[in-house]
């Protein structure tokens, strides 16, 4: 648990950021 909570994080946050970019390029689309 203590070695895939970190890379969990990650994770989270890579997936977080490419969700805003990606709702941005759909903002500046639309």
């Amino acid at each position: 648990m203590g070695l895939m909570f970190p890379r969990l994080c990650i994770f989270v946050n890579q997936y977080t950021s490419w969700t805003i970019a990606f709702a941005s390029l759909l903002t500046r689309h639309l």
